[in-house]
């Protein structure tokens, strides 16, 4: 019992040591929304580089992802009023799905399958990230 309360203790410090510390690496990365900006840019130069996209494919690649964005944000907001983390990554899966949709109208064939290879990648390193076993 003395052991499972200080593990809650240090859990609980742990969390709010990290919540303290969100304002500060917010604005060192120009704030939350800017550094998912930049994670879009770095996310479109990726595929402009290894899919050899055209202007007009990368300008509507750029439109999808705004959309993904802002409905995302709204996601996000949302489950902060309701609380409802299981139904906000549902939804979060479900934009993702539907903008890899978008996105693969968009390709060619061989295009189609380097982006899809892409995907996987970034998985497998999500994958990695979390700790889970490579497939």
């Amino acid at each position: 019992m003395q052991l499972s309360a200080s593990l809650t203790r240090r859990g609980v410090f742990g969390a709010l040591a990290g919540l303290a510390a969100l304002p500060a690496a917010a604005q060192q990365h120009g704030g939350m929304h800017g550094e998912r900006g930049e994670m879009m840019k770095r996310r479109l130069e990726m595929m402009k580089e290894r899919l050899k996209l055209n202007e007009e494919q990368e300008e509507k690649i750029r439109a999808i992802y705004k959309e993904q964005f802002a409905k995302m944000r709204e996601l996000r907001e949302k489950m902060m009023e309701q609380g409802d983390r299981s139904a906000m990554r549902a939804g979060m899966r479900k934009l993702r799905e539907e903008t890899g949709s978008k996105i693969l109208e968009l390709l060619d064939d061989t295009q189609k399958a380097e982006y899809k290879k892409m995907q996987e990648e970034m998985r497998e390193k999500m994958r990695r990230r979390r700790g889970g076993p490579p497939r």
